[in-house]
């Protein structure tokens, strides 16, 4: 399983309802109880129907444990634990360390701050700042970009 796979099942690990015509993605249970409406592109609405044809999913939890019930934040996390270690990743990489990259590389690829506020699902810009860090290298080249 790789990373994006992971973020995938973690992020997805309490699907409620998908309209694959929309490409909408509805998930309760979020952090601060509110639903969640996820708009997926090409890919990743393509990785969920082989997952469903897969797995013959007709309805209930996407992600399910042995006895078919929806996977537990407790089994996720040590399968995650598993990975990481078999990837020799550093201990201080934790499944939140996807939340960080996602943002970071919306940022870098010139996503303005509102917008990944809205991907984030963050009340308060502030909060989706503290995620945003920049590099000394990205400190030069836009001191570079400035014509004097």
């Amino acid at each position: 399983m790789n990373g994006k796979e992971i973020l995938i099942q973690y992020a997805l690990s309490y699907f409620i309802y998908s309209d694959f015509e929309t490409g909408r993605i509805t998930i309760k249970n979020t952090k601060n109880k509110d639903v969640k409406i996820i708009n997926m592109d090409d890919n990743l609405r393509q990785i969920l129907i082989d997952y469903l044809d897969h797995f013959k999913y007709k309805s209930g939890p996407l992600f399910r444990g042995i006895q078919g019930n929806r996977i537990c934040k407790k089994t996720l996390m040590n399968v995650f634990n598993k990975i990481k270690a078999r990837a020799g990743l550093p201990k201080e990489f934790k499944i939140h360390s996807f939340r960080r990259y996602f943002i970071n590389e919306l940022r870098k690829n010139h996503v303005d701050i509102a917008t990944i506020q809205k991907f984030a699902g963050h009340r308060d810009i502030r909060t989706t700042e503290i995620y945003c860090n920049v590099s000394d290298e990205e400190k030069v080249r836009a001191i570079e970009s400035i014509s004097i």
